[in-house]
Formats: C-alpha cells, structure tokens, sequence
C-alpha cells in the first residue's frame, strides 16, 4: 500500500493531537507543526504529499517591531502557507478552518470558495483525516510497535548525542527517556513532542541569532515547542553562547549542575 507524508499545520494542541489519532495505523507518515515560521522551514526542506494547514495562526515576531500589535494574533496564515506548499510543487493543498464564516471576511470568503476552486481546496471543519481522503486513499496498516511512555518523561533533543546520552545515564532511574539520535531532527522532536507529552524537554544546540553556523541553532525549534507547551511542561535550551532566556542553561556544566538547573533532581 502506497505511504503518503502529510504535514498538518495548527496552533491548538488538541487539534494536532486530533490529527495524531486520526491518522493512527493508517499509511501516512504524519508531521505536525504549530507555527507559521516553523511550517515555512518544513515546506522548503522537506517533501510533502500533502499539506493540511489551519487558516488563522498567530502573528510571528520575524522582522517586525516586537511591540506590533499582530504579533501573536490570529492572521490568514494559512493562504500564505498553500500558496507556498504549491509553488514547492505539493499537488494536494487544503486550507481548514474552525471559525464561522461571520467572523470576517476572509472566513466569509473561504466559505464561498469551497468547491468552487480546485487550486487550494477549503473545508470549514478540522477532521484532518477526511479531508485527505478526498485527495488520495488513506488506508489501514498493522500498528507500530513503538509505544508512548507514561509519565514522568523526559525527551532529549538536539545535537551532541554523546552529551545527550551522558544525561539520560544519569536520569533513567527515575524518569522514562525519549532520546532521539539524530542530530537536528527538528521535525521528529516536534512530533514527538506532541505525541508523547513530556514532562521534561532538554535541547542541546545554541538559541543566539548571531549564531552564523544555522545548523547549529535550535532557535525555531525552541522557540516552537516554547510556544505550544502546557504550563505543566518545562522546555529547556543547552548552550555554550550566552543568552538571556530563562529557561535557558549556559554552559559549561557538569551533568549534576544542568540536572538541578532543569528540575531534573
């Protein structure tokens, strides 16, 4: 059976959690965002077989004033993100949205679009999975084997895997570990991130837009999970450059240090 990746796109945890279950067990290798910023970087980098993007997302900070009153306000984002899904050559492109179509005139015009045009299709509902089974044949497959872990749960990220692996040496007996390998899988930690819920996410890499090796910079993977975390969570950022965010851990440290310094102890 043909697997197709399909990004999703939402700022609300419950819908991207939606979408996790609804694409469960089917032939879809599913990548979730939250951001405009961060669905930009996916949609450049990676291939999609379809995007799936919410219509109002908040307003990003990039390259304005940071007292502009937009900044985290609902904005048409997702117009912006079909168009650039299309022209990075995403055949199946859908725009959803929740809102009702008296909310303004962009809902009101997405309402009267739908069906009409073929080039970016519209739905006024957010059942992800059956949107995309209007494009192509989502289907059942045998589930995987791997398992989220329960709670308490710690997932490590980022670059530095030796490092990584010194601190979930330290912290296994207490805590269940999510430790993904590769180096900079932004995309894997997002999702993983979503679907797992940890209590703890430590990220290795610098947060400093002056960093000029951008390979090394887990600024918008940071600042993403920052932005969808519960006030249960904690999120943190291991560096050697200095930055002022607090939940950011400069370093050099021992691993003892950077446990207290997280709540890890």
């Amino acid at each position: 059976m043909e697997k197709f990746r399909i990004l999703v796109i939402d700022d609300k945890i419950a819908n991207l959690e939606a979408a996790e279950k609804q694409f469960a067990e089917k032939n879809v290798e599913l990548i979730v965002m939250g951001t405009y910023a961060g669905a930009v970087y996916f949609i450049n980098n990676e291939h999609f077989d379809i995007v799936l993007s919410d219509l109002m997302l908040p307003g990003d900070d990039e390259g304005i004033s940071c007292n502009n009153p937009e900044i985290g306000q609902d904005v048409p984002y997702g117009l912006l993100l079909a168009i650039l899904a299309k022209n990075r050559g995403v055949e199946k492109v859908a725009i959803l949205t929740d809102i009702s179509h008296h909310a303004g005139p962009i809902a009101w015009s997405m309402d009267k679009l739908m069906g009409i045009n073929p080039f970016v299709s519209c739905f006024s509902h957010k059942n992800w999975l059956e949107v995309a089974s209007k494009f192509v044949e989502i289907g059942s497959v045998s589930a995987e084997t791997e398992v989220p872990f329960h709670t308490p749960t710690v997932l490590l990220a980022g670059h530095g895997d030796d490092f990584k692996r010194s601190i979930q040496k330290e912290i296994s007996s207490k805590f269940k570990v999510i430790f993904i390998e590769e180096e900079s899988n932004f995309a894997r930690t997002f999702n993983r991130f979503i679907g797992y819920k940890p209590n703890f996410t430590i990220i290795v890499g610098e947060i400093t837009k002056e960093l000029k090796e951008s390979s090394l910079n887990i600024g918008r993977i940071f600042k993403d999970l920052q932005g969808v975390k519960t006030s249960e969570q904690k999120v943190f950022a291991l560096g050697f450059l200095p930055h002022n965010h607090p939940d950011y851990v400069q370093l050099p440290l021992s691993i003892s240090e950077i446990l207290t310094r997280t709540g890890l102890v």
